[in-house]
């Protein structure tokens, strides 16, 4: 929304410029501009999405890490037993691959 701001701001302030030829060339380097914040706006975006993700990601990771100590201080043997076993849902998405073979 704010570029389309920015736009239509520039048409209502490039018409109060009386000469034409400056008109032109005020108009080519705010296309310029705006097209290169356009682009800077972007690929900042873009690197702060992939830092949140990234911190996000890293952060569920520790999570689950301690959730697998704890789990394992609580219930010992019987915890690495139930964590090694495969559960129905992998055993689905293996299916394909085990009927591949045939």
């Amino acid at each position: 929304m704010v570029f389309n701001y920015l736009v239509t701001a520039w048409h209502a302030i490039v018409t109060l410029i009386s000469d034409d030829d400056a008109q032109a060339d005020y108009d080519l380097y705010f296309f310029i501009g705006f097209a290169v914040f356009y682009a800077l706006f972007h690929i900042f975006f873009y690197a702060i999405s992939l830092k949140t993700r990234y911190f996000k990601v890293k952060e569920v990771h520790q999570k689950e890490k301690m959730y697998q100590e704890k789990a394992e201080k609580l219930f010992g043997e019987s915890w690495k037993r139930r964590k090694n076993r495969v559960n129905r849902r992998e055993r689905i998405a293996a299916l394909p691959s085990t009927f591949s073979r045939f």
